[in-house]
């Protein structure tokens, strides 16, 4: 069985680790402690074939590969501390850690902390927008109410119309009748 299917039936952070090189595991078991100690109440488990963590949302992911780790923190995270990246090869959402090199602890736990903050405050605009939107559904409601009961205050006054109006039709025909007959 090559590498790729064994990838693919992956359960457990500890699993994941487990099957990388043995020169690998000691720096993923490293960043693992890093976000685990920065992030004690977030789950770990593995999205997208590979370590996740998530507290609300997404925090962070890594992943080993053969001359760096992969550490995933989103793109929020690459922007903010962009300067302090600048020694490591990155792209939109991801930042390559070379494995010949140390950790940059500090660097990640600040990230992760980053992170978690970024979480709760979507989290907070998220609850706040659903508030706004259930006082907007509310309002709808109202004025959808307030629109049907004018069309039957309309309709009725309608009816009330029309059934004046064939009275009206009504005696006209009967005094043209009557000239008619004299």
């Amino acid at each position: 069985m090559n590498r790729t299917s064994c990838m693919q039936n992956i359960h457990s952070v500890d699993q994941y680790i487990a099957m990388q090189a043995p020169h690998l595991q000691g720096l993923l078991q490293e960043i693992r402690r890093i976000i685990q100690e920065t992030a004690p109440d977030a789950e770990e488990c593995i999205s997208y074939r590979m370590p996740a963590y998530r507290q609300g949302g997404y925090i962070c992911f890594f992943a080993s590969y053969k001359n760096h780790i992969g550490f995933y923190p989103l793109p929020g995270a690459i922007g903010r501390f962009g300067n302090e990246l600048r020694s490591y090869k990155t792209s939109k959402g991801a930042i390559q850690f070379p494995v010949q090199s140390p950790l940059p602890v500090d660097l990640i736990k600040r990230i992760v902390q980053f992170r978690l903050q970024e979480v709760h405050e979507k989290k907070v605009m998220d609850a706040d927008s659903k508030m706004r939107s259930k006082k907007n559904v509310k309002k709808q409601t109202k004025q959808k109410s307030k629109q049907k009961n004018v069309k039957k205050k309309v309709s009725k006054k309608s009816k009330k119309t029309a059934k004046k109006n064939v009275k009206k039709a009504i005696r006209k025909t009967v005094r043209k009748s009557k000239m008619k007959e004299k």
